[in-house]
Parts: structure tokens; sequence; C-alpha cells
């Protein structure tokens, strides 16, 4: 069952004359399609970053267990090492080709 504070966000149909966005490609095919196409995206880099680093602020926020401030020009929190050591990890040649794990875990952010 699908239920919402206000029933209308259920049963809102868009206004005629509006783009269709029903047959659009998931958020990860859609970034694939870009790369293989070289194209641009439906999303733009910077909300992409934006969204997932909001998700990523509240883990980690719940991680410490307390209320995080964010710097958005200097990406990072506010005076919490521990909050912004949490920011990156180094990548794992496992999963990835040692020259890529190199590369990112050089320029990858840093705190």
């Amino acid at each position: 069952i699908l239920e919402a504070s206000n029933p209308d966000f259920i049963s809102f149909d868009s206004p005629s004359g509006k783009v269709d966005y029903s047959g659009t490609l998931t958020d990860k095919a859609d970034f694939i399609r870009s790369i293989e196409k070289g194209a641009d995206s439906l999303q733009p880099l910077e909300v992409g970053h934006n969204v997932y680093f909001t998700n990523v602020m509240g883990l980690i926020a719940i991680e410490v267990g307390r209320e995080l401030r964010w710097d958005n020009k200097k990406q990072q929190f506010i005076n919490d090492t521990a909050a912004n050591s949490m920011l990156s990890r180094p990548f794992r040649e496992k999963w990835i080709d040692r020259e890529v794990v190199e590369w990112m875990n050089k320029y990858q952010f840093s705190v």
C-alpha cells in the first residue's frame, strides 16, 4: 500500500504539454550511456555529487552519533577531524586496475 501525507501526491498527473520522463533510463544507466556516447547525462555532475554527499553526511553523522556542520566551499565538516577522516578511504586493488587505484588514491579528496 502506498500512502502519503497528502493523497494528491500519489494521484498527481503531469499537465499536458510537459515532458514525459516515464521511458527515461535509470540514473546509473544514463551515466553509463553518457560515458559510452560522450554525451551529457540527464543529471549534471554537480547535482549527483550533492545528492551523494547529502547521503554520506547523514551516514557519517549517524556513525559519530552527533550533529555535524558542513562547509560546502571546503567540502568538509567544520571543526570535526573524526568526521572528516570518514570522507575518504584508500581504494583496494582487488576491485580495480592497479594504475587506476594509484591515480585515484593520489587525487581523491583528502582531509
